[in-house]
């Protein structure tokens, strides 16, 4: 074909194609929503085709039509009503992926997990798309995220957020929980782990209850094998077993530094915080225990060993949010982005052979109707150690004097 018929060709192939909106502006973000995915869609489409500019308006569009903060990079939609999803899920024959968080996934300020999940795993755009592909996405608040205001009296003001933890859930289409990824994973093993989650959706329930039973004892032998090898001598499996089976229902309100330490990436952002405005030293887990589990020490050396790597999309969206203060310099990022993959590979692991092994457990016994209340219910109150029941989530202790009026609790409900 010649250069001038091509060039007709393209100019007659574009003016066939309906124009898309080239203002941010001139989008109706309700009736982008309720086509779902193809909504979000069209609003890349058109942000792409004004030359992707980084503009925060083009960032809000977005945002609102996904339900998710990032959106123009993950490019992905969620869905916040539980019932629309499942009934995409029974249309699109997907498994549902409901995340449950602190907050509010199109916020800043929201749990800490949840934030690391957008840089980490939804940034990532293999990972994205297969999620896309394989899931029907949701999103859903446990409560809302506690945040911590330090004014410095000079103009300087530190805002975080405080505790809290996050998790995955995956659902078949009659909103069944087949499985529950708690806490953060790198990449590849978070696509792992669903991988597996999705194996279950076929099985049977028998063969299902089954199958976590395996894979308890399984994760077990490996942490058992693995901690042999660091130490220098046998670790038996028994052992593991019993604590990983154990129901571990709090009794009463855990202080806030247990639940925190839970999360190793997490950890290192909420614990100095909590540490300035409480003193008490806390074992992670019971006295008979210390010499069963692995330290902080060993699952620094398991995550060591794992090697997450961040993807080239984690490391742009954590250099856009400009993450070093002013007065360091740009040459520190790369020391912060390593600390934050070890902190991930951390998790990782410590999530898959602790966290999920407890899942697995509870499942294998079929002690649940496994639907998603009573399964959230135990993974809030067992899992994270931060139940519903108590609104402080650990950090008020009616035996800690504070010299402030109301132990300087600002709300009308001082309970």
């Amino acid at each position: 074909m010649s250069c001038s018929r091509w060039l007709v060709l393209s100019l007659s192939l574009s003016v066939a194609l309906p124009a898309l909106a080239t203002s941010p502006g001139s989008f109706d973000v309700e009736a982008l929503r309720q086509q779902g995915p193809a909504g979000l869609q069209t609003v890349v489409d058109a942000w792409r085709q004004s030359g992707s500019p980084d503009v925060q308006a083009w960032h809000d569009v977005a945002d609102a039509v996904a339900q998710q903060r990032g959106a123009l990079r993950s490019e992905l939609y969620w869905y916040t009503d539980m019932d629309r999803a499942l009934q995409e899920a029974e249309h699109s024959g997907k498994p549902v992926l409901s995340l449950r968080m602190l907050g509010d996934l199109t916020e800043e300020l929201s749990c800490a997990n949840s934030r690391f999940f957008r840089t980490v795993l939804y940034s990532d755009a293999e990972l994205a798309q297969w999620l896309d592909d394989a899931f029907v996405l949701h999103w859903s608040s446990e409560r809302p995220v506690p945040v911590v205001t330090v004014d410095y009296g000079d103009g300087r003001v530190m805002q975080r957020t405080i505790t809290g933890n996050s998790a995955h859930y995956v659902l078949d289409a009659s909103g069944m929980v087949v499985d529950v990824l708690p806490g953060l994973y790198g990449a590849e093993p978070f696509r792992a782990a669903l991988q597996e989650s999705q194996e279950l959706i076929a099985l049977d329930l028998s063969d299902r209850l089954a199958e976590h039973d395996r894979r308890l004892q399984t994760s077990a032998r490996q942490l058992a094998s693995a901690l042999s090898d660091l130490r220098g001598q046998p670790v038996q499996v028994e052992p593991l077993l019993h604590w990983l089976r154990a129901d571990r229902s709090p009794d009463g309100a855990p202080v806030a530094h247990v639940p925190m330490r839970i999360a190793m990436s997490k950890a290192f952002v909420e614990m100095p915080i909590l540490a300035a405005f409480d003193g008490r030293t806390v074992r992670f887990e019971e006295e008979e225990w210390v010499d069963v589990l692995p330290t902080d020490a060993e699952w620094t050396a398991l995550g060591e060993r794992m090697e997450v790597q961040l993807s080239d999309g984690a490391l742009a969206q954590m250099r856009s949010e400009r993450p070093l203060p002013p007065t360091v310099g740009s040459n520190e990022f790369p020391a912060m982005a390593d600390a934050f993959a070890l902190a991930v590979s951390v998790d990782s692991v410590r999530n898959e052979l602790l966290l999920h092994s407890r899942v697995h457990a509870r499942f294998a016994e079929g002690l649940w109707a496994h639907d998603f209340a009573s399964v959230n219910q135990w993974t809030y109150s067992s899992l994270f150690l931060t139940p519903a029941s108590d609104p402080w989530l650990g950090m008020v202790d009616a035996t800690t004097y504070t010299g402030l009026t109301a132990a300087g609790i600002l709300a009308n409900d001082r309970g």
